[in-house]
């Protein structure tokens, strides 16, 4: 029994010793307040392989859903998908982040909300991401 345990914690300390975060935002011009410019759509995403990240981002006082598939080291695919409304309000976008120092990323994107009720085009954003 005592293998089994230890053979465990190792095992799951392995894990999350070599576990990927990243801390991802965007920037938002239309804010009145400087801290609010970058806190309105930041979030934090797990590294679940390679190639693919989960996480959340706060989107103003809801909460959504991230997935982000790397198709290279710097250029992403993102859906981002609200908790409510799931289907209606899904936002597709592309990116490529350029690693301007150390982990820091400045990641120009293009995103589409995917919803019926949108006939807005795309929408051309600056965000960033601490890849830690």
């Amino acid at each position: 029994m005592k293998k089994f345990l230890l053979s465990a914690i190792f095992a799951f300390a392995t894990i999350f010793a070599s576990a990927q975060i990243m801390v991802v935002g965007t920037f938002d011009n239309d804010r009145e307040e400087v801290v609010d410019k970058f806190t309105k759509n930041i979030g934090i995403g797990y590294m679940v392989s390679d190639k693919f990240v989960v996480g959340g981002i706060s989107n103003g006082d809801d909460f959504d859903i991230m997935g982000r598939y790397l198709v290279s080291d710097d250029l992403f695919v993102q859906l981002q998908m609200p908790t409510e409304n799931s289907t209606d309000n899904m936002v597709l976008g592309v990116g490529y982040g350029f690693n301007v120092w150390n982990m820091l990323y400045v990641e120009p994107n293009y995103s589409m909300n995917l919803g019926d009720n949108n006939d807005e085009d795309g929408e051309f954003k600056i965000g960033f991401s601490l890849r830690f």
